[in-house]
């Protein structure tokens, strides 16, 4: 009789006894092997991103009471790591079983990524002036434009407030990332008697930011667009394009370098009309209007 633990080489002696006690021996090699693969049995999982947009699983958690006639060495899923990325719809994760033979087997679970956590809503004061036409508008997305997320903001709601009288305006703005999570802020809109306003890509930067140079050419451009900023030393810089209703319609990390740097932007795929670009790098920050024509 063998089982598990008798797997490999047995040596098995054989003893022959005649009715007047006489005995001889011989020996057999009985070779045990194992060739039953393990029984992979997965479960769905939901699961929900951290602070910093991150969430990892283990193999433990998507074993579903898998089995083995003589034991399972290892459990191992081809993702373990998921981020913001994996928010739209389901992943794939398969996990493989291996015996101490060797033999293995799988399953395919289903990994729901959410994000429940809502961004945090940091809104600036700004002061405007009336326009010659005697209203001004002010863009929600430039004004709470520090606020973030664990994943991304991505709209800001109402899109545009027009003022038509001097004064001092509290405007209440929402912000949403991609799930739907959503904070609230309150920014302070002074309007002022007809006048000049303050450029729109120096509005919002904190106070104390070291200046931060940026130039988009051509501009308007049917497209195609050269953007040229200068860093004080090697950071990582971050690029998002808005529309005017305050949803990213692009973004893009990078490295940057020391002094002058280029990036060549293909925008074609967007619709015609007026753009905030902004790129950012740790304490600097700057934002260019974009007009779009085709």
């Amino acid at each position: 009789i063998f089982n598990c633990s008798n797997i490999g080489i047995n040596v098995v002696t054989l003893t022959a006894t005649d009715l007047s006690g006489n005995t001889s021996t011989c020996t057999s090699r009985v070779t045990v092997k194992d060739v039953t693969p393990p029984i992979a049995l997965c479960k769905n999982l939901t699961i929900f991103l951290n602070d910093q947009g991150k969430a990892t699983i283990t193999a433990a958690q998507v074993d579903n009471g898998s089995t083995d006639n003589c034991g399972i060495v290892s459990r191992t899923l081809v993702r373990g790591d998921f981020n913001c990325g994996d928010i739209a719809s389901p992943v794939n994760n398969t996990m493989t079983l291996k015996d101490a033979s060797g033999n293995i087997s799988s399953c395919v679970a289903l990994i729901t990524v959410k994000d429940n956590l809502a961004p945090t809503a940091v809104c600036n004061n700004t002061t405007v002036a009336l326009e010659a036409n005697g209203s001004v508008t002010v863009y929600p997305s430039m004004l709470a434009d520090s606020s973030f997320d664990n994943c991304s903001v991505t709209t800001y709601l109402p899109v545009a407030k027009t003022y038509f009288a001097p004064g001092v305006y509290n405007l209440a703005i929402t912000i949403k990332d991609w799930s739907g999570n959503s904070a609230n802020c309150t920014s302070v809109v002074t309007v002022l008697p007809n006048g000049p306003s303050p450029r729109p890509e120096q509005e919002n930067i904190p106070e104390g930011s070291p200046e931060f140079k940026v130039a988009l050419s051509p501009n308007p451009t049917d497209g195609q667009v050269l953007l040229e900023f200068d860093m004080p030393e090697q950071k990582a810089f971050g690029l998002m394009v808005y529309d005017l209703t305050g949803t990213v319609v692009m973004q893009q990390k990078g490295a940057g370098s020391a002094g002058k740097n280029i990036l060549s932007l293909q925008l074609g795929s967007l619709a015609p009309g007026i753009y905030i670009l902004e790129v950012r790098s740790e304490q600097l920050k700057a934002r260019k209007r974009l007009m779009l024509q085709k």
